[in-house]
């Protein structure tokens, strides 16, 4: 049998079937199933070329040496779907480059994990992140957009905030000048607005322009030296 152009039996001989397994069914690789496919003088170089290009992340929710590549997870529904205040980066004038959700994924689960939160809920096209202890979001890849929906609405500024950060630093750092999207937000009366409009509205798109409340110091000194140059 084979699991990703992988032979199952060669992984059962050197003991490394579960790695394999784990990889195929959750997305996660271990550095030990890197060592064996790469070799050990390649690994560092090529999980750090991963790393810089967000298609794989640390995995800094189980305490081992594991990695996760979201392009290698299963399609399948998340336990919980999120009904709280959402925005959406719309693509439907433009395209929705293939990959863009995924290195969203890595960012979210690097930046949720260095926050000590708990394990995030992961699918091919959904993904449930939690933020420290007090934001918690869903995000969806759909045919034309990518949806952030959140749990609920208290500290919703702060993920609006932080979400629009990780686009940028892909678009600068990945994709460059070439895709572009409208960032739209919910409004009180379940209608979409964009942000350019919704910023001279603000007291009508509560709560996405109220204060960074309830934000622990930690949590903001890490946001502060992870955002770049804004898309707006």
């Amino acid at each position: 049998k084979k699991v990703h152009g992988f032979n199952e039996k060669e992984f059962e001989k050197v003991g490394l079937a579960d790695d394999l397994r784990q990889l195929s069914e959750n997305g996660l690789a271990t550095r030990d199933l890197f060592e064996y496919v790469w070799g050990k003088s390649e690994i560092d170089f090529l999980i750090d070329l991963m790393r810089q290009t967000m298609l794989l992340s640390d995995w800094k929710f189980t305490g081992q040496n594991e990695y996760i590549i979201p392009s290698l997870l299963t399609d399948h529904e998340l336990e919980e779907v999120f009904s709280g205040p959402s925005f959406f980066f719309d693509f439907s004038t433009t395209i929705l480059p293939p990959g863009l959700f995924h290195r969203i994924v890595c960012l979210c689960s690097s930046y949720s994990g260095k926050l000590k939160s708990e394990p995030p809920q992961l699918s091919r096209t959904c993904a449930s992140f939690w933020f420290g202890n007090r934001v918690r979001i869903q995000l969806k890849e759909e045919k034309d957009c990518i949806r952030v929906t959140l749990q609920e609405s208290k500290n919703a500024s702060f993920a609006l905030f932080i979400v629009r950060s990780m686009f940028g630093k892909v678009k600068e750092e990945i994709m460059g000048e070439n895709i572009g999207w409208v960032l739209k937000l919910q409004t009180s009366e379940n209608e979409y607005m964009t942000f350019e409009e919704a910023k001279s509205k603000r007291k009508q798109v509560m709560p996405w322009f109220s204060k960074v409340e309830d934000t622990s110091s930690e949590q903001r000194e890490y946001m502060e030296n992870f955002i770049i140059a804004s898309n707006e």
